[in-house]
């Protein structure tokens, strides 16, 4: 039987699309965002959030945004795939030159 792992799926959804980033803890997906966040707010010279902690960021994020930006993380199963079974077959080549 094939094991499974539960796997976290970090994503930034904003104007330029999608960016998905995969961590072995939640903790370490909340950390990519927040980084990610901090860095935006370089960006954009935005100073009035510097004083904001991780959590106090990570729930006004929408807001800080203007709603144009999400963060989201999904736990995923990374499942190992199994051994693939050699299976003889002959292709159907009838319809060939039809």
């Amino acid at each position: 039987m094939p094991q499974s792992k539960t796997i976290f799926l970090a994503m930034h959804d904003h104007k330029h699309g999608l960016d998905t980033t995969a961590h072995t803890t939640r903790e370490g997906a909340k950390k990519w965002c927040i980084s990610v966040m901090r860095e935006t707010l370089e960006d954009w010279r935005d100073n009035s959030c510097n004083d904001l902690t991780d959590v106090e960021l990570w729930q006004a994020w929408t807001e800080i945004s203007g709603e144009t930006e999400f963060f989201s993380i999904e736990p995923t199963q990374l499942h190992e795939s199994e051994p693939v079974k050699k299976v003889d077959w002959t292709a159907d080549t009838s319809h060939i030159g039809a």
